[in-house]
């Protein structure tokens, strides 16, 4: 994994409202009011959030037009993923980048 890549990810993972976000969808897909009032905080907040979730290709998103009038509802659902790093690995893209 890019070292590039892998901040971007532990950086998506590094707030407890993204993790309570995350948490959350295990349990199905929920568009935006279910999610920020699941987990406690403003739509605004977790809209805040859950864009650096999509960014780091943690969550999709979805449309979905709703009744006659086709109202809109965004759905969120987190997708698979595994995070392994180890202390070799971390060095080796250290050295790569030079940093």
């Amino acid at each position: 994994m890019d070292v590039v890549v892998l901040a971007g990810l532990l950086g998506a993972l590094g707030h407890p409202v993204r993790l309570r976000l995350l948490m959350v969808l295990t349990g199905g897909d929920m568009y935006l009011s279910e999610l920020a009032g699941v987990v406690g905080v403003s739509r605004a907040l977790a809209l805040v959030h859950l864009k650096k979730l999509v960014k780091a290709g943690l969550v999709d998103t979805r449309v979905v037009l709703m009744g006659e009038e086709a109202r809109a509802r965004r759905y969120y659902s987190i997708r698979d993923f595994e995070v392994h790093v180890s202390p070799e690995l971390l060095a080796l893209e250290v050295e790569n980048v030079g940093l």
